[in-house]
């Protein structure tokens, strides 16, 4: 097990020494002290791209909440009913 040396700058979540990305809101974490965060990750682009297909559907896409081998778990926000639920999106190799 690695110590938690450094913490996200978006959200503190403490994070191990060799993270690229925080596991809490997936924001890239510096390469080193003074430098900018990392490039996108593909769960940024996959939350891009499901930003992308919700839109107009009533949904704002938060983050991530789990994978399974089969489909994704997003925390998003229900704007007609201004209410958080879990929207379950199967993987697009699967249809």
């Amino acid at each position: 097990m690695t110590s938690t040396t450094r913490e996200c700058t978006a959200c503190h979540t403490p994070l191990p020494e060799e993270a690229h990305f925080c596991f809490q809101c997936g924001a890239g974490t510096p390469t080193d002290l003074g430098l900018s965060p990392r490039s996108t990750t593909p769960r940024e682009r996959e939350l891009a791209r499901v930003r992308t297909a919700l839109a107009g559907r009533g949904y704002a896409i938060e983050r991530i909440l789990g994978e399974g081998g089969m489909a994704t778990v997003y925390l998003a926000t229900d704007e007609k009913h201004r209410r958080q639920v879990a929207l379950k999106v199967m993987r697009p190799e699967l249809r």
